[in-house]
């Protein structure tokens, strides 16, 4: 049994021990208390902290290395779903020790640190929604939780611009259940207010259908495009929609797919050898040219490369997002903000 599995088998484990033992059901007419963001413990992540967004992967011939503190732009990042070990609940305790080492690792890790070549970040912990809360089987109560969450991600980005940004231009990214809530922040925020527009480098919205219809944030067509966005959900190859995601009054069709290793959105195949290198789950090494990519039906289709430890289940690369095309991201990162910062008009 590998690593990863023992982890989630143990995390598992302790998780259904505690909450069984203490939270058989939860009482909707009580409220869980709205995270103060002037704590830096409802961060997962800040640039003045140390803490795993830091991390930097080890690679041949590459010197990558951990940029924040001269960094010129942000990133506002929303995890994915890391509360999904317990079946009694369908909203996060903040408190919760054993959901916030899964977002440590399972996300801020994995994901987030692939900005930190060319991005200070920012990633508040926010009271998500349970996996559970993504199939509407919880009573009835699927959207509420949804609403929490929302409520919470808003009050760190209007924190984040108010006390952390200074002005200062800014990336959004996410994944999963953070790009369902990344989506309506940038439907109510960004398209309502052009000065805020200006400063939005691009948005990285992996791991979720983007079916919404945006006026000023439109998708990214080519690799240095800025004031736009991108998304890609990560499949076995050959993969139907239609037996992928669960949840359907949540997941709709996707409008566009980008394919992280050409940065368009057309379905022309890319070989593995465009694949600049992918992070397994320790995110220790880097490994090239392990993945191709091509859009198929709005899907990002892959082959399998027949290596364990790249997060797949049944038919989705899904955790693995990030993971599959890390340094394509990391450097498609650098090159559209500087692209943005070059741009005259962005002065």
């Amino acid at each position: 049994m590998g690593s990863l599995k023992r982890l989630f088998i143990v995390v598992g484990l302790i998780n259904l021990m505690f909450f069984s033992s203490c939270f058989v059901t939860e009482n909707w007419k009580t409220s869980y208390k709205a995270p103060d963001y002037s704590t830096k413990k409802n961060w997962a992540a800040l640039p003045t902290k140390k803490d795993k967004a830091d991390k930097v992967p080890h690679t041949f011939g590459a010197d990558l290395k951990n940029k924040q503190d001269s960094a010129k732009v942000d990133v506002f990042f929303v995890h994915n779903t890391t509360f999904w070990l317990t079946p009694f609940h369908t909203r996060a305790l903040l408190w919760d020790p054993l959901t916030n080492i899964l977002t440590n690792h399972l996300t801020i890790k994995q994901q987030a640190s692939v900005f930190n070549g060319s991005c200070k970040i920012y990633a508040p912990r926010y009271r998500q929604a349970s996996l559970i809360s993504f199939t509407g089987k919880e009573g009835g109560k699927g959207k509420l939780p949804f609403e929490f969450a929302y409520e919470d991600v808003k009050n760190a980005f209007e924190y984040y611009l108010k006390n952390y940004n200074k002005g200062r231009p800014f990336i959004i990214a996410s994944h999963s259940q953070g790009s369902f809530i990344t989506q309506r922040l940038i439907k109510e925020y960004i398209e309502t207010n052009s000065e805020l527009y200006k400063k939005l480098v691009a948005a990285y919205l992996v791991g979720w259908a983007n079916n919404d219809t945006y006026t000023l944030v439109s998708p990214c067509y080519s690799a240095s495009q800025t004031g736009c966005m991108m998304t890609w959900q990560t499949v076995r190859w050959g993969a139907k929609r239609t037996h992928v995601f669960p949840g359907k009054h949540l997941f709709k069709p996707t409008k566009f797919c980008t394919n992280p290793l050409t940065w368009t959105t057309d379905t022309v195949y890319a070989g593995k050898e465009k694949n600049l290198g992918s992070t397994q789950f320790f995110v220790n090494k880097v490994r090239k040219q392990k993945f191709d990519a091509q859009v198929h039906d709005n899907l990002l289709w892959v082959h399998n490369p027949h290596k364990s430890g790249y997060l797949r289940y049944v038919i989705h690369y899904h955790l693995a997002d990030y993971n599959l095309f890390y340094m394509n991201i990391r450097e498609n990162v650098a090159l559209r903000v500087n692209t943005y910062l070059k741009d005259p008009k962005n002065k």
